[in-house]
């Protein structure tokens, strides 16, 4: 009977890994774009990041909050076939957005996310500085001091 191949970092449920063993998996290009989520998510007072399994299909996922927050302020998913940036919001925090102002791929993604009890879970693939900033943004508003960093 053949061997079962070895599972990726990102996929091993039993095998807690490093976030430089899961950045590995990264074509080079995109590594740079994920450091730049982290340090962005990272820079924002009171922020803790933490690696953990959230099921899947996020298996291996960075989430950042804040303590005594509800809802986390954003998760980084780092699918090696294509990273992920989360960020869950209550209907509340939706509509106090400034709609009109927001990207149209931002509002429509916000429009068809899923909502469970009361929060969306909106996600964006991440590729470029650029895309990641834009996505960002929203979380800024939540955090104003992220805009700043």
């Amino acid at each position: 009977m053949p061997a079962s191949p070895a599972r990726a970092p990102w996929e091993d449920k039993f095998t807690t890994p490093t976030w430089t063993v899961l950045r590995e998996a990264f074509p080079k290009p995109v590594a740079p774009v994920l450091e730049h989520v982290r340090d962005r998510l990272s820079a924002v007072p009171g922020v803790r990041e933490t690696l953990g399994w959230h099921g899947i299909p996020w298996r291996w996922s960075l989430k950042y909050a804040v303590e005594g927050d509800a809802v986390p302020m954003a998760f980084l998913v780092p699918n090696p076939a294509k990273p992920l940036l989360a960020v869950p919001m209550t209907v509340g925090q939706i509509d106090r957005l400034p709609q009109r102002r927001l990207p149209r791929h931002i509002r429509d993604a916000i429009l068809h996310s899923v909502e469970i009890d009361g929060v969306r879970w909106p996600a964006w693939e991440i590729t470029s500085k650029a895309g990641a900033d834009e996505v960002l943004m929203l979380v800024a508003l939540r955090a104003p001091a992220l805009a700043e960093a």
